[in-house]
């Protein structure tokens, strides 16, 4: 957005001097062609309307701003193998990265893998939590066309395998957490301030995990929030 302000700045002044009404009128559709590309607004239609893209403005930044850190990271790692650049290429990368001669290339390269890993995997998080979202209104308020749009593959849901092996892997896995006993170290010295702080508290009673209790606590349960490691959706749990 800063990049596309820029140029419309530049433009001002020449509009300006422009004596023709025409040729001003060519101009000024020309820019507003060109900023409605850049904001993600498509045409009109023909009854006269705009459609608006319906993603936010700050995803399609966070967009661009990863494909930048994708094509950085491709120039930068061709830099460090000693293939020869464009002098505007490397004069990009060294006004992009002014610490580049200081840090070197294993550095920087491995800082821009982290700042594009951070902003793709916000943008997945993002997506995936509106398809979340979109799914659970629609099996909310039209059930029928949740299950169509399933059966066409459009929702894309977790897969879930009841093999044999998937079942004993979740089962040990619970079996580690509850029945094996881990060892300790007794003796460290922040226990002593652990014991004098609960000295007053009463132990807890046992508490038994029935049949009963986990059937209330899943039907709380969201139907489409995020699943555990078994890979399944509280919706399939219940029914």
């Amino acid at each position: 957005m800063g990049e596309l302000r820029v140029t419309i700045d530049r433009l001002c002044p020449v509009i300006r001097t422009v004596p023709d009404l025409t040729t001003l009128n060519t101009l000024l559709m020309v820019v507003a062609h060109v900023v409605r590309e850049q904001m993600g607004i498509k045409p009109p239609s023909e009854d006269g309307t705009t459609i608006r893209n319906k993603q936010p403005m700050w995803l399609r930044r966070l967009e661009e701003n990863v494909a930048k850190l994708r094509s950085d990271l491709s120039r930068l790692t061709e830099m460090s193998r000693g293939t020869t650049q464009k002098f505007q290429t490397v004069d990009m990368i060294y006004r992009r990265y002014p610490l580049l001669p200081k840090k070197g290339y294993k550095q920087v390269i491995e800082e821009v893998k982290q700042r594009l890993l951070a902003k793709a995997g916000k943008i997945r998080r993002y997506k995936k939590k509106q398809k979340t979202f979109i799914d659970n209104n629609l099996f909310q308020n039209n059930q029928r066309n949740f299950y169509r749009k399933l059966e066409k593959g459009g929702s894309d849901p977790t897969p879930v395998n009841c093999d044999p092996e998937d079942q004993t892997r979740t089962l040990n896995f619970w079996k580690n957490i509850w029945e094996n006993e881990a060892g300790h170290n007794t003796e460290a010295e922040w226990l002593e301030g652990v014991q004098e702080n609960f000295e007053t508290v009463n132990q807890q009673e046992e508490f038994q995990i029935t049949t009963e209790r986990v059937a209330a606590r899943v039907k709380g349960m969201t139907n489409w929030s995020s699943p555990g490691i078994n890979g399944l959706h509280a919706f399939w749990i219940k029914h």
